[in-house]
């Protein structure tokens, strides 16, 4: 499979998770930014899994033929929940987004994660961030050539650069924001209280948004937040918040889901989530 270069197209995903309180609230978020306006997710719907599909077609010019490929982010009947950011894509090597879905279909917790990560990437990959987290700790793995990672109690957040992995000063010219929403989603994610806080944050922008070159982390420039995504974990229950487009100016669509997921829960889903795309 042809792999795009990084230089041709730099993503301005931001990712992170957050616990409320311990095993019994915790959410997972991500704003997934192209370099095209517009875009249309595809899902994965299974009775233990569920997620959004990733894909290595970032650009306008692959609008009518999407190549889609692993998860962008999703979670599984343990309740693990797992999202990625790009870091670099390399070319003749897998997609990173196959490693957000082989995490939620082998690890039930964040525990395992590291090291079923470490085995799998021998097989050659593109570089990523990735934030999971259970209810009782939240992590991030850096995943280069090899993998590192940070634990929290609290919350851990990414952007679409390494911080302790050597090499980490990526710093591509087309989305040169990377470190700026880092410090932005950091410092709104330790404040964060409540559900409302997190879309706050997936809101934020700065006075550059505007201009070519996008330091917001709900992004208007050359870099586009197609969708934005909020999985809430409290008190048993389940549900995910999806907004197409930038949630500054858009609704997010709430969807309850519980495993294992059926064929008339499926059918729920796949008639409020939105989007026009086949999402079978």
């Amino acid at each position: 499979m042809t792999r795009i270069s990084s230089r041709q197209f730099s993503l301005g995903c931001t990712i992170g998770a957050k616990i409320f309180e311990p095993k019994k609230w915790y959410v997972l978020f991500k704003n997934k930014d192209f370099t095209r306006s517009v875009f249309q997710d595809n899902l994965l719907i299974e009775h233990n899994i569920f997620g959004i599909r990733g894909t290595i077609s970032w650009g306008e010019k692959s609008r009518v033929n999407d190549t889609f490929s692993g998860l962008s982010i999703g979670l599984n009947n343990s309740l693990l929940l797992c999202a990625d950011a790009n870091i670099k894509t390399l070319f003749r090597k897998r997609n990173y987004d196959i490693l957000t879905e082989f995490l939620l279909r082998k690890a039930k917790d964040t525990s395992s994660s590291a090291m079923l990560l470490r085995k799998e990437i021998k097989r050659g990959y593109g570089w990523t961030n990735l934030v999971a987290v259970d209810g009782s700790e939240a992590i991030a793995l850096e995943v280069g050539h090899k993998v590192v990672q940070e634990k929290s109690k609290e919350c851990v957040t990414r952007t679409n650069h390494f911080i302790t992995t050597s090499p980490y000063r990526i710093d591509y010219r087309q989305n040169n924001g990377t470190r700026t929403r880092l410090s932005d989603s950091g410092s709104k994610l330790n404040e964060a209280r409540s559900l409302e806080d997190i879309f706050d944050l997936l809101r934020t922008h700065r006075e550059s948004s505007k201009t070519r070159f996008s330091t917001s982390i709900c992004n208007h420039a050359k870099i586009h937040t197609v969708y934005s995504y909020v999985f809430e974990i409290k008190n048993g229950q389940t549900r995910l918040y999806v907004c197409q487009g930038n949630p500054c100016s858009n609704e997010y669509v709430p969807m309850d889901m519980h495993f294992p997921i059926g064929a008339e829960q499926k059918k729920r889903i796949l008639d409020q989530y939105p989007t026009t795309r086949p999402k079978g």
